[in-house]
């Protein structure tokens, strides 16, 4: 202690006249010494960031010169005396992976971070405990639990926002069946368990809302060591086969056209069914569950069962009844969000033979590029106009929503008069209440919609509004969405295991009355991709639209 004061004294005569002060940090790192989460002799490192340099960087690194377990340093900090900042300490692991210390501070949300005022003169900072994020405990292959206490108090917490803050709860549901289920599911609670365990606890919860947009995700943190643990497999259902169709890591020993079979011992089309009745939907459809688990296999495997070190596959090969096994490496997260999130896809075609514009419309969700957007419907319909295009193929498949400001400007140029998108005034989109007005040269040809079960939120309202109206023919499979769906949603994170709650608080309607709100919007022609088909290289729905087209 006398040589920290020292040199504080020391650097007390540089410090005067200067917007700087010099303070001495120290934490106690013995915590995460003794759980071999610091690891000095491999190298690792522990170092202060903060507000003064953006929370970025390692040039603050401090150093145990006395091997007590408390690490120290005298860091010249610039800030005038009166001004905060706000700081946090950093394990710095060998291997690149950064850990930093979980909430010193809870009366300083949402990050805990410490604070410290400057007064212009030495200061000594108390000694700090290094305070573990349990999640980062996965970086030295640790389990991440949580007690029994933390868990029912999680538990109470879902339970209590659900109740007040759900614009329609007990819509799909009813609240006695509702009540009986969460009396089921607490009692789960009974030993300590890790997140992946716990969310089989909460996610049938969610489920049994019976609204896609009542979701329950993992903390960022759960991904945070996920490294290279994902399934690195992309598969797509076909004829009732999940069918290999593309890679997420380095791993290609499985062709794609394979037909998975098993995973690690277990039977893949088990596997999918418990990943899929886990997903929430609205009304519960099946379609919109399914797509969203081909879709997000990797993730969805993950948060139900955690991240194998390895994958034993036993799969058919393409077109053949031959099976054969594989070892693969997983794939990172960053490969994996990559595909499963991919840049919204705007593609415009025109095919010659039989003729027919081809729109490829992948996402609305163009919020802040509405301008944008708005242009690139313009452009393809002065194409169709000018050229006199009679027939457009529109594909929305894999649309899962977006800003209805997007859906409203096409439904502009295919509606056969002004109808209203919206069956009330909602909000910044009350004006979609009144008849949308026609575009200036709307597009009377034939139209041919192709719609699947990714066709939620936004995608299923414009869906709901052409087959109320008869505009078009839709050709696939179910929308995974109804004209009706509860959206304007908070995000909770629960206080221990900082799973994601996201609750709607209101629900928004499509100006029809025709239709089953139970029920996605059913395609006038019942497509889907065939696994023949694919092997040979042929998209089936597409096919069967431009069959449409020649017969028109």
């Amino acid at each position: 202690m006398r040589w920290i004061t020292f040199t504080l004294l020391l650097l007390s005569v540089s410090a005067v006249g200067r917007a700087q002060s010099d303070i001495c940090f120290r934490v106690n790192m013995e915590d995460a010494l003794d759980r071999e989460l610091f690891v000095p002799a491999d190298g690792d490192r522990v170092v202060l960031r903060g507000s003064f340099e953006n929370w970025e960087g390692d040039r603050f690194e401090l150093t145990d010169g006395d091997g007590d377990g408390v690490y120290k340093g005298v860091f010249t900090l610039p800030g005038k005396p009166g001004s905060e900042i706000e700081y946090k300490y950093v394990i710095r692991k060998s291997g690149g992976q950064v850990c930093w210390e979980w909430q010193p501070d809870p009366d300083n949300p949402p990050f805990g971070n410490r604070r410290l005022t400057l007064t212009g003169n030495p200061q000594n900072e108390p000694i700090g405990d290094f305070i573990i994020d349990r999640y980062d405990l996965a970086a030295v292959d640790m389990p991440v639990m949580f007690s029994v206490e933390e868990l029912r108090a999680d538990f109470a917490e879902m339970r209590r926002v659900l109740e007040e803050k759900h614009c329609c709860l007990y819509d799909v549901t009813d609240r006695k069946d509702f009540e009986q289920l969460l009396a089921k599911q607490e009692k789960m609670i009974d030993r300590p368990m890790q997140p992946h365990e716990f969310y089989h606890v909460l996610a049938p919860i969610a489920a049994a809302v019976g609204c896609g947009h009542t979701s329950l995700w993992m903390s960022e943190a759960f991904w945070t060591h996920a490294q290279d643990h994902l399934f690195p497999l992309r598969i797509t259902m076909m004829d009732g086969y999940p069918v290999v169709t593309d890679y997420y890591g380095e791993a290609r020993e499985v062709p794609v056209g394979s037909i998975l079979l098993e995973i690690n011992g277990r039977a893949v089309d088990e596997i999918i069914d418990e990943l899929a009745s886990l997903y929430t939907a609205d009304a519960r459809n099946r379609n919109f569950r399914m797509a969203q688990v081909e879709r997000r296999f990797p993730m969805l495997y993950a948060r139900a069962y955690g991240f194998p070190s390895k994958w034993d596959v036993t799969y058919a090969l393409p077109g053949r009844k031959t099976s054969a096994a594989a070892v693969l490496e997983g794939a990172g997260i960053d490969a994996v969000r990559a595909k499963v999130f991919p840049k919204p896809e705007l593609r415009f075609t025109v095919h010659e033979q039989p003729e027919a514009a081809v729109m490829r419309i992948s996402s609305f969700s163009f919020y802040d590029r509405v301008p944008m957007f708005r242009s690139y419907l313009d452009s393809c319909f002065q194409i169709i106009d000018e050229r006199g295009i009679g027939a457009l193929v529109l594909d929305l498949r894999g649309n899962d929503g977006g800003d209805p400001f997007c859906a409203a400007p096409l439904l502009a140029y295919l509606e056969e008069e002004p109808v209203p998108y919206f069956a009330r005034p909602y909000g910044k989109y009350a004006e979609l209440a009144d008849p949308v007005p026609l575009a200036e040269s709307p597009f009377r040809g034939t139209l041919i919609v192709l719609i699947d079960g990714s066709n939620f939120s936004t995608s299923a309202h414009f869906c709901a509004l052409l087959k109320s109206h008869g505009i078009g023919t839709l050709v696939g499979t179910e929308t995974g969405g109804t004209f009706t769906c509860n959206a304007a949603t908070d995000e909770v994170h629960l206080d221990h295991t900082r799973l994601l709650l996201f609750v709607p608080t209101q629900s928004f309607a499509a100006a029809v009355d025709n239709l089953d709100r139970r029920r996605g919007v059913e395609p006038d022609h019942q497509v889907s991709q065939q696994y023949k088909e694919f092997l040979d290289g042929r998209d089936t729905v597409m096919d069967y639209a431009m069959r449409l087209v020649r017969d028109r």
